[in-house]
């Protein structure tokens, strides 16, 4: 763990110590943080009927992939796609437009998402390092339920989303920040075993039921 002696005005402090905002290490990643930064912040501004966090937005998609058997690890993938904004902060796209320039900002999420992977992904690939706004299906899925979201806690239909996917997703009831905390890291480390077990459709399907079990009673 890295501490504050000599520290710069590169480094930010989080729950567990501090990290480089110019070149974030995998040895300054940890899940807690992760989970705490991503369930502090609302969707979309907080502009909504509901306290729906991006925590939640990763819990529930990643449920979803799960069960319509998109695989173990592409479930991992999408419970991370957001982990760069426990660090970031969830900035909307008209106000990185503003900032002057959105690939400008997208190097700096992808600079922490690269460490976050290194740091979380077991058995870590290239495939695995690609920032999440250039794989073409989880850009899909995730505007798909993006709208999903909007359209149970939104002020009015979305009119954004523009794609053709059509899954069974739930948007599960809100839940208080230290349960939803709970439950992700849960959720990381179950997949984590999943994968290093390389455990098959049962007991993909047991660890899912007691995740669904936990989600849908609180």
């Amino acid at each position: 763990m890295h501490t504050t002696v000599g520290m710069s005005q590169d480094y930010m402090h989080t729950p567990s110590g501090v990290i480089n905002v110019r070149k974030p290490h995998k040895d300054e990643i940890c899940i807690e943080d992760v989970a705490r930064g991503l369930s502090s912040q609302y969707r979309f501004c907080g502009f909504l009927r509901a306290n729906y966090s991006s925590l939640e937005h990763s819990l529930d998609g990643a449920i979803t992939l799960l069960r319509e058997s998109y695989g173990v690890r592409d479930s991992l993938r999408f419970l991370l796609h957001d982990s760069a904004e426990a660090y970031t902060s969830d900035v909307p796209s008209p106000i990185k437009r503003l900032i002057g320039d959105s690939l400008w900002w997208e190097l700096v999420e992808c600079r922490f998402y690269e460490a976050i992977m290194e740091a979380l992904m077991p058995n870590v690939t290239r495939r695995d390092m690609i920032c999440p706004g250039e794989i073409v299906w989880m850009h899909d899925f995730d505007g798909y339920i993006a709208s999903e979201e909007y359209t149970k806690f939104g002020n009015q239909p979305p009119t954004w989303y523009t794609g053709d996917l059509s899954i069974n997703h739930d948007v599960y009831p809100q839940i208080t920040r230290e349960i939803s905390e709970s439950l992700f890291i849960g959720m990381y480390h179950g997949l984590v075993d999943l994968i290093a077990t390389q455990a098959g459709p049962v007991e993909q399907e047991r660890f899912l039921s007691e995740v669904l079990s936990w989600r849908v009673r609180q």
